[in-house]
């Protein structure tokens, strides 16, 4: 079985809560990372799975390279589409799947 390697690269076409980043080191496909501080290893969250984070953690990114859309409950709560990262640092309390047709809540 081949080692997963993470590959720093630019992804996501970027909206208004998700914007175009780079994914971090330590990030790889099939993951949703969160990124707690530049220069650190990110928290892997594996694709159609959920974290809840308590006390909330401060991320300085968001990266889903899952499939799937996912809503991230923060101090300022977004949705995040596959392919998509996230830079702005909020405080984040959980990261759920979202599921089809539905809104995350704000």
């Amino acid at each position: 079985m081949a080692a997963a390697v993470a590959v720093p690269c630019v992804i996501g076409t970027g909206t208004a809560s998700a914007a175009q980043g780079v994914v971090p080191i330590g990030c790889t496909f099939g993951y949703l990372c969160v990124q707690q501080a530049p220069g650190t290893l990110p928290t892997l969250v594996p694709a159609g799975q959920s974290r809840i984070f308590n006390p909330g953690i401060t991320a300085t990114s968001i990266s889903n390279l899952t499939s799937q859309r996912y809503c991230i409950v923060a101090d300022a709560s977004f949705d995040i589409g596959a392919g998509q990262t996230s830079t702005a640092t909020r405080t984040v309390y959980s990261v759920i799947p979202a599921p089809p047709n539905t809104v995350c809540p704000t």
